[in-house]
């Protein structure tokens, strides 16, 4: 069964290892710029409001499970021509990436400065 994303609370993640920027860690307060910059690229090509609603439930997923989306499911998102397939690809992404990750510093026992 599909979980719609609409109905996924925002997670409280105090950051996240972005798969997009080579494991680069984001504080999780901003969506990482190169997914962005790749989300505008096919978001602006939506020319129905079908395809803009799309592109705007894709953001809302990304929004509330930063990081979880790769430039691979933004293209097959894209390609999808059921909402059952695009949405899939969401429901798949919400396994890939933990809610709550903090910075390998910050973890008990983690290097710490000071």
């Amino acid at each position: 069964m599909l979980t719609d994303p609409r109905n996924q609370p925002r997670s409280d993640a105090e950051g996240y290892h972005c798969p997009n920027c080579g494991g680069a860690w984001h504080d999780g307060s901003e969506l990482c710029v190169d997914w962005m910059n790749r989300f505008a690229r096919y978001a602006e090509d939506a020319s129905t409001d079908h395809r803009q609603t799309r592109w705007g439930k894709v953001m809302a997923h990304e929004i509330r499970n930063p990081g979880s989306l790769t430039f691979a499911d933004l293209r097959e998102i894209d390609e999808a021509l059921t909402e059952e397939a695009w949405m899939a690809v969401l429901s798949r992404s919400l396994g890939r990436t933990k809610p709550t990750q903090t910075r390998p510093e910050d973890r008990e026992g983690g290097k710490r400065d000071g």
